[in-house]
């Protein structure tokens, strides 16, 4: 989403905000980069939401083949070639995102509901 308001600011002529949201998303993309060096199980990059891994990826231009689970919180996506390190792929760690015990599973009363807000309830009967 960083990106694309960059992006649009940019095509408004608003460089200063485009240049801010840009900014914004390389601290995010840093951030995961500094978590680990993504390139063995034990030092993952760690990510909060799943795009983030081919987010990261694509910002550094690295072309992907479909990820697989190694772990209950490990995912691994291979590059389409080795690099000239002989890297083939990169790990992310999502664990964060399970941090409320997902095997308890959420519940939610049924109602409609709007940005999680409860219908209006009258007091008269």
């Amino acid at each position: 989403m960083l990106n694309f308001l960059s992006f649009a600011h940019a095509q408004r002529g608003d460089t200063a905000q485009a240049a801010a949201y840009r900014d914004k998303m390389n601290l995010v993309l840093a951030t995961i980069e500094s978590s680990g060096d993504g390139l063995t199980e034990e030092t993952p990059w760690h990510i909060l939401m799943y795009a983030h891994a081919f987010d990261l990826l694509a910002a550094k231009n690295i072309p992907v083949r479909e990820s697989s689970i190694i772990s209950r919180t490990v995912e691994y996506i291979p590059r389409v070639k080795k690099d000239e390190k002989g890297v083939k792929g990169y790990y992310f760690d999502y664990g964060r995102i399970y941090w409320k015990k997902p095997e308890q599973g959420y519940k939610r009363e049924r109602s409609w509901q709007f940005n999680n807000l409860k219908p209006w309830k009258s007091d008269k009967k």
